[in-house]
């Protein structure tokens, strides 16, 4: 698609594209950022996990 400068309507549709351009990087950054943080969450459970196994919840003469 062609932008002309010279119109007010070239122009409004082409702040329309960068805007949603610029939306689409700063969403790129924040899913990236979310999945860094996801992967330390995993990590810190894991962690965890082997740190302080967790037991049965069955016990001895339990029905059921």
């Amino acid at each position: 698609m062609e932008y002309s400068l010279n119109t007010p309507a070239g122009r409004a549709r082409f702040a329309r594209q960068l805007y949603n351009f610029c939306h689409i990087l700063e969403t790129d950054e924040e899913a990236s950022d979310t999945d860094w943080k996801v992967a330390q969450l995993k990590e810190a459970i894991k962690h965890h996990d082997e740190k302080f196994p967790m037991d049965s919840f069955f016990y001895e003469g339990q029905s059921g």
